[in-house]
């Protein structure tokens, strides 16, 4: 995926959780896996982190995870 289409699915996320998402020049890609499935972005003084669904290497089911903390930096 490029940047503008993982700052777009960040967007998604957001609006999904929040009702409302910053414009995609707000959000700072901190890390991302190439296919989209992990994503972490800065916003302000916020990071944001999401996984997508996904069985590990031990056959588990991890289901998808989305974490929000407070950052030292100002993104």
């Amino acid at each position: 995926m490029t940047k503008q289409e993982l700052r777009r699915k960040a967007q998604k996320i957001m609006k999904q959780e929040f009702g409302f998402a910053p414009t995609q020049k707000q959000i700072v890609l901190l890390e991302a896996m190439g296919d989209g499935s992990s994503i972490l972005w800065g916003v302000g003084k916020k990071e944001y982190s999401w996984s997508d669904a996904h069985i590990n290497h031990a056959g588990q089911y991890i289901k998808e995870s989305f974490e929000v903390r407070d950052s030292d930096y100002e993104w």
